[in-house]
């Protein structure tokens, strides 16, 4: 969880290290095995995503990357816009709505495919109705396939708290699943 600060702050000036690998429980472990996504989220404080995929990191990495395709699996994504392309960098307009509640907020992730890891943090130089944690995706090895990791702060400030809750729980693992049947399919 201290990785995630380091990386929010190295973020401006260039990529920050990613992080050892996780050290799981035998009960995340046991879970992530049988499909479950795993959220570690003491309430105040970052929010940690855990799942297995069966892919090698960079497949999973690639998949984390394709914003366009979440759009689709994740409920409360009502539409993206990516308005930054270039290697290693991508922005995104992200426009979100549930009951009654519409906003939109910009993203700009950093990606370095051979380090399996992705930055995301909010982008500044653009008007948005909520601001986002910064936060990482990493990817690493682990049995016959692939951790994938998602890390982020608790959440925005000027969202409404049962909007943080379906940002941090349902979102996440909808998201999660999306990335990973994504990944294994290919």
């Amino acid at each position: 969880m201290t990785a995630l600060l380091p990386a929010a702050l190295l973020f401006l000036t260039g990529m920050a290290p990613a992080p050892a690998p996780l050290t799981l429980t035998a009960d995340e472990s046991k879970q992530l095995m049988t499909g479950e996504i795993v959220v570690r989220d003491g309430g105040e404080g970052p929010v940690i995503g855990i799942a297995y995929v069966a892919a090698p990191p960079p497949t999973v990495l690639e998949e984390v990357i394709n914003l366009q395709a979440r759009v689709s699996e994740v409920g409360l994504i009502d539409s993206l816009e990516v308005y930054l392309q270039e290697p290693g960098r991508t922005g995104a307009q992200w426009n979100v709505g549930a009951m009654g509640f519409d906003a939109s907020f910009h993203v700009l992730y950093e990606h370095d495919r051979d380090a399996g890891w992705c930055t995301f943090a909010a982008d500044g130089s653009r008007e948005n109705d909520i601001t986002t944690d910064a936060g990482s995706y990493q990817t690493y090895a682990h049995e016959a396939g692939s951790l994938m990791v998602y890390r982020a702060g608790a959440g925005s400030e000027e969202a409404p708290g049962w909007l943080k809750e379906i940002l941090q729980t349902r979102s996440l693992r909808e998201q999660m699943s999306g990335i990973r049947a994504r990944a294994e399919a290919r």
